[in-house]
């Protein structure tokens, strides 16, 4: 189980925002702009062949991940010859344990390296199931493919005797081993009985897990230009894996006051705009917490939480002088109202304000006078 907002199916689109937003503490205002976040890259076996036909019961509330992670779980179903109780059984429990979302876990380092729809903090559990590395349900790469994920509980379902005479949530805690058992499921069951009845003519098909492999870490350039984005190298230089810890993160919600040195975290009220998006239920990042985390993952380095802080440490580089990993502020020094991870070519990943996500942007989409401080 997960504490994100499970009431929520529908993702919201970026727009330009025209609201100032305070990044990082009470006292200093965020203006960026919110633009759609190009996700790119998803896990192989997450992008289905086939796809949710349109009007399907059920499913007028999700959104396109969620449609392709609903697709696998089916179409893996289908290729293996799981009965259609054994599917309502997988759909019921990935809408109960990640309302069909990609998970990834800052319990689970590894785990945010890969294309993922947000974040959940259950212990160790990750992916579309919440399924644990650490209990023997697979490796991180395996669950953090919907495919593979998919297949793992369909083997688990299997060797349940007599699953196919259990209810759905009885067959369903007896794979999970939930903490709660049965109850958790009966709330999920209609909407998957409702939705695999409105799948079952529709021929959705997806590329088997075995033909596309394991997942592979989000390339985070997202086809916007040549600029590479470097895979994070434990003990490697501090530059290029504070850009890589910063791009494992695109995707997630900003959340104002939100994140620590542990990764994403609820945000806070602030008493105006950042309540109005209800930052304070959601699990995310603000501008300088991100920034923050991303130098104390690569360099072990504890900076200040403030982005006005942060610009006044470290040390100063000059524009022509910036590398992948220094950080750019906007604003000024002292005074800074935005921070992002600088990774050349006059981009940077920043969390830029409430309503939007971590995102890849140029520098140039906030206004200045633009700094730069180097950490490493």
């Amino acid at each position: 189980m997960t504490i994100l907002d499970r009431s929520s199916l529908a993702a919201g689109i970026g727009v330009v925002a025209t609201a100032i937003l305070v990044c990082g503490c009470a006292s200093t205002t965020e203006v960026a702009l919110r633009r759609p976040v190009d996700r790119c890259g998803s896990a192989p076996g997450s992008a289905s062949i086939g796809s949710i036909p349109a009007g399907t019961p059920g499913t007028e509330a999700l959104n396109e991940s969620q449609q392709r992670i609903l697709a696998t779980i089916v179409g893996r179903g289908v290729d293996r010859r799981i009965p259609t109780q054994g599917q309502t059984i997988a759909v019921t429990v990935a809408l109960d344990e990640s309302t069909l979302r990609n998970l990834a876990n800052p319990h689970v380092p590894e785990s945010l390296t890969y294309p993922n729809d947000g974040i959940g903090v259950d212990h160790n559990s990750i992916g579309i199931f919440q399924q644990q590395p650490d209990l023997g349900w697979g490796t991180v790469p395996e669950l953090m493919n919907p495919a593979t994920a998919a297949d793992k509980f369909y083997d688990a379902l299997l060797k349940v005797a007599d699953w196919q005479s259990m209810s759905i949530p009885d067959a369903a805690a007896a794979v999970q081993h939930n903490l709660n058992g049965a109850p958790d499921y009966a709330r999920y069951e209609s909407a998957g009985r409702k939705i695999i009845a409105g799948l079952n003519d529709s021929g959705v098909r997806v590329v088997p897990a075995a033909a596309v492999g394991p997942a592979t870490p989000s390339p985070a350039n997202c086809g916007q230009g040549p600029i590479q984005i470097p895979q994070f190298v434990p003990g490697g230089p501090a530059g290029p894996n504070i850009v890589a810890a910063a791009a494992s993160q695109i995707g997630i919600d900003y959340a104002w006051g939100g994140g620590d040195l542990n990764g994403p975290t609820l945000g806070q009220r602030d008493g105006g705009v950042a309540d109005s998006y209800d930052d304070y239920n959601k699990i995310g990042w603000d501008c300088s917490g991100l920034s923050r985390w991303a130098v104390y993952r690569a360099t072990g380095k504890t900076i200040a939480r403030t982005s006005q802080d942060q610009s006044t440490g470290g040390q100063a580089v000059s524009e022509k002088d910036a590398a992948p990993g220094d950080l750019v502020f906007f604003g000024g020094q002292g005074v800074a109202h935005h921070v992002g991870v600088y990774i050349g070519g006059g981009q940077m990943i920043a969390a830029p304000q409430s309503g939007g996500k971590v995102q890849r942007q140029p520098v140039a989409d906030v206004a200045g006078p633009v700094t730069y401080r180097r950490y490493t």
